[in-house]
This record gives C-alpha cells, structure tokens and sequence, in this order.
C-alpha cells in the first residue's frame, strides 16, 4: 500500500513514524513550508525526518497549487494521510488516492469539530482524544477509523497535553494500522446529533479579561501556552514584555 503524508506538525512527524514502523511504503511527504513560519504553531521539520527515512518531500506553501496537487499525482498513492494542518484539500485531493484521504483530529468526535481544538477543549474543560478519519466534504465530519480519548485536568496546559496526545496517537495506530495493511477499511459514521463546532481562534482571543473569575483567566493561560503565542495583558496601553519588573500585573506565557 502506497502512502502520501501531507502535514506541518509534530502529529504529522508522529504519524509518518508510525507508518514507517507499521512497514506501510511512504512515497512522499509534503511539509509546509510557510512563509512567516511565526503565524504555524508547532511547526516540525519534516524535511529532516523524510531525509532520515528516505522518503522524497516536497515543499508547500498553498497545498492546492497546481505544481503540489501534480507532485502528489506522481507518487501514485493507493491512499493520503493529510495530518497537522489548517488548510483544506480541495475535491482534487480527495479523489486523487483510490483510498481516499486520512484526517485527523484531537477531539472527541463528533464533539468539537472545527479550529484551535486543544486550546477550546481546554477552554471548556472538554475530553479529548486522537481520531484519525475518512476526510469528506465537511469539517471533521467523516466516518472514524479510530479514537482513543484521554482525559484533560485542571492542571493541563497546551504544552503539557501534547505528551498524552501522542500516547494516544500511538496507541489509537498501533490498534488501527495492521488492520488498515490487511485491506481492512471500516470506518464508523459519527453520531451528527452529538456534533458540536470550534470556531477559530485569533491572536486577539488571548486577551485577559480580569473581570472574568479566577478560573476562567487560569484556563485561559492555560490554553494559550505554548505551543501557541501566550496570553496576554496591557500596562498603561502597552504590551508590557515577559520577564520585565511589571510582570507582577502581565501575565504572558509561552511567548
């Protein structure tokens, strides 16, 4: 079975490690390559891994350009796991692997569909879990092939879920991929009555509101941390700077 990845992140990294362990031939990797790598949280070199591993990679910015859609075209792949990036494939992608492409998501789906999940589930104190899915026409609404949820605690951050996110990453690949190397392809519909949406998150919505209760800033910070820019505040109209002698009242983290 052919196998093109298409991704930025470390969940992307992750999941061509797993495909390589698992003996699946990757034909190509596609990494994003975008031009103000500052706006990508948790950007991965995954040209340094494919080099390791090698597997060809190419370079996006756009992933539906024409020169992109053509590079994967070449690789003939039976089908695309496209894991660990914003941007949406358009119907060329979907159709182009025989197989069709593979999402993924760090929710409880069909609950949280949508952007910025680890930072709203952390918002709204929800469970999470690794799902890895047929992408469709529609916003993480495909039919599963796996889930394997883990809990989020009052102490988690941004940073400190990324370690269970990839046991469970692991665990929901090791359970999934020998079945998908057998020609097994199954995957569960999801229960549209249970699905709830994420909106997308902007720079703007890590602003501390201090009228908000103690708890609600706490989850705020929390989900702002790294490997997202930071919450943040204003002294006297401005941004006051992590570590200055004002920190006392400017509370930035993971800058």
């Amino acid at each position: 079975m052919k196998v093109l990845v298409i991704g930025a992140v470390g969940t992307t990294a992750l999941t061509i490690k797993m495909l390589h362990k698992h003996n699946f031939e990757i034909v190509g990797v596609l990494g994003h390559d975008p031009l103000n790598k500052n706006r990508v949280s948790g950007l991965n070199d995954l040209r340094t891994l494919s080099k390791e591993l090698g597997i060809d990679y190419f370079p996006y910015q756009k992933i539906n350009d024409e020169d992109i859609i053509h590079w994967g075209k070449s690789k003939v792949p039976d089908i695309i796991f496209a894991v660990g990036f914003s941007q949406l494939l358009n119907n060329e992608w979907l159709s182009l692997a025989p197989m069709g492409c593979i999402g993924f998501h760090p929710t409880n789906l069909p609950a949280g569909r949508g952007r910025a999940p680890i930072a709203w589930s952390i918002l709204e104190n929800e469970k999470a879990a690794a799902n890895f899915f047929l992408i469709g026409s529609g916003a993480d609404d495909g039919p599963v092939f796996v889930q394997e949820s883990f809990d989020i605690t009052k102490d988690d951050d941004a940073e400190s879920i990324v370690p269970k996110l990839k046991e469970a990453i692991e665990t929901a690949l090791n359970r999934w991929l020998p079945e998908l190397k057998k020609g097994i392809f199954n995957p569960l519909k999801q229960d549209e009555s249970k699905a709830t949406y994420y909106g997308k998150r902007e720079p703007c919505d890590s602003l501390i509101d201090w009228n908000s209760d103690a708890s609600s800033i706490d989850r705020l910070i929390k989900a702002s941390a790294k490997p997202h820019p930071g919450a943040f505040t204003f002294v006297r109209k401005k941004l006051s700077p992590y570590g200055s002698p004002e920190l006392i009242i400017h509370t930035h983290i993971g800058a």
